[in-house]
């Protein structure tokens, strides 16, 4: 898996940073994203027993801070605005 950075200045310049490659154990983490109803869920799985997880918005503000304390967790992010959001597991 790769990461790429988009930057875009006040000003409105962009610039692209080359790509870093990410690694982890994809048997380690599991997201599923699907909608139900007017809802739209993000179930993370994971092989520890506790771990937290944060959506955060484009401008870094976090919008949802949850910590589980079983193998799963499922947010609900009805409530947050259309655009791109990070999930930090």
């Amino acid at each position: 898996m790769f990461y790429r950075l988009k930057q875009v200045d006040f000003d409105g310049g962009i610039v692209f940073f080359e790509p870093v490659e990410v690694a982890y154990n994809s048997s380690e983490i599991i997201t599923r994203y699907y909608q139900e109803k007017e809802f739209i869920y993000i179930d993370v799985s994971v092989s520890d027993k506790m771990f937290e997880v944060a959506l955060i918005d484009m401008m870094g503000e976090i919008k949802i801070r949850k910590t589980a304390t079983g193998d799963f967790i499922r947010i609900n992010t009805t409530a947050l605005a259309s655009g791109l959001y990070v999930l930090h597991i």
